[in-house]
């Protein structure tokens, strides 16, 4: 088993530089690649910058055979690195992008991204209405569509642990049940966030001072009671395998694959106070709005239910579209919660920092935490 990147921490102070980089030059140019873009509407290639799983060599082939458009796959691993080659040659290199929505406010004031023409779009009936509008639409202007979630409950052994409480008390409590059995992972957005949930506070991506102060001894008191912190998917579910840890924050459904491949069935536990998810979005940058009609085609293709029961199955993160739990296997569909309205209404949407908080506070705080 090997650890998976994290797709939780959020690159703000990377889309920040990105942004910076964006806003330069003239509407001279603006004017002249509008100009071209009917000239290049009919391009026989595309350039898609993604993450492993999503644009498989099955999902590929399928489209290339379709269309006769050549997709060009570049895969990332990180949000920093997303950003990064996004940033490179001035984006020049990249026409659709596969972005987590919590980034398309800044993508698209920034002129990086624009704006998705929905009358072009099929499909979009078809995608289950949690996701349809749910950060990709800014004001009345679409720039993401919706391809594939993944949510972050708490995922624990059943062997050991029977009918646990559905809070995060059973891993950020130092009265929890499980002390000496938790594993925490090494994530400071998240493991703050995920304090702040349970404390209760009124906005956990606005906190105080005096909220930070809370967070921190919190965590300093239950950390007590964790056994390891882990750095990625693959190491959370070795230790799972070992026996060391009973329960843990998921990190998504890779966490429970990644144990399932080791002969271990794990499962996951929706807390009271919410789970949060993300949304990864297609966006169209600027270089790809000079060939919109290949990537249109590659738009509609990534929602067509096949696309979407083939990426759920090889990705292990969960589709868009309704009805898929009928059509992919029963355990990747439990793992996933697809179809689940009760599950879905219990999705909080991951954020960044709203000042005066900030990314670097959760991450000063977190190193409190660990110090202490």
């Amino acid at each position: 088993m090997t650890s998976t990147p994290k797709r939780l921490t959020l690159a703000i102070t990377v889309v920040a530089a990105l942004g910076l980089s964006a806003c330069g030059g003239s509407s001279s140019k603006k004017d002249s690649g509008s100009a071209t873009a009917a000239a290049k509407g009919g391009a026989k290639d595309i350039n898609l910058l993604t993450w492993e799983g999503y644009a498989s060599p099955k999902i590929v082939k399928g489209f290339e055979q379709a269309t006769g458009i050549k997709v060009h796959v570049s895969l990332v691993g990180s949000d920093d690195e997303l950003f990064a080659k996004l940033k490179a040659g001035g984006g020049k290199q990249v026409d659709v992008v596969a972005v987590n929505r919590t980034y398309l406010p800044q993508l698209s004031q920034s002129k990086v991204i624009v704006p998705i023409d929905e009358s072009r779009i099929q499909g979009l009936d078809q995608v289950d209405p949690t996701f349809r509008a749910a950060g990709n639409v800014i004001g009345s202007t679409r720039y993401g569509l919706p391809y594939v979630f993944g949510a972050f409950p708490i995922t624990y052994n059943p062997k050991k642990i029977k009918d646990p409480v559905a809070s995060y008390s059973t891993i950020l409590s130092d009265k929890s049940p499980y002390c000496g059995h938790i594993g925490w992972i090494d994530s400071p957005p998240d493991m703050i966030q995920f304090a702040a949930f349970y404390l209760h506070m009124p906005n956990p991506y606005k906190l105080t001072d005096a909220e930070y102060a809370k967070i921190v001894a919190t965590l300093k008191a239950a950390k007590k009671c964790v056994k390891v912190v882990t750095s990625g998917y693959g190491d959370a579910a070795n230790a799972f395998v070992a026996g060391d840890v009973w329960i843990a924050p998921s990190q998504g459904p890779l966490l429970n694959k990644n144990a399932l491949d080791a002969g271990l069935t794990l499962q996951d536990l929706t807390p009271s106070e919410g789970v949060t998810y993300f949304l990864d979005n297609h966006a169209i940058t600027k270089a790809g709005a000079d060939k919109a009609d290949a990537v249109y085609q590659w738009l509609n293709y990534s929602l067509k239910f096949e696309t979407q029961k083939t990426v759920t199955e090889e990705s292990f993160w969960g589709g868009v579209d309704q009805g898929l739990s009928k059509a992919v296997p029963a355990n990747v569909s439990k793992l996933l919660h697809l179809d689940d309205s009760a599950f879905y209404k219990s999705l909080i949407t991951q954020k960044a920092p709203e000042a005066p908080d900030t990314l670097k506070k959760r991450f000063s705080a977190w190193s409190q935490v660990k110090a202490g």
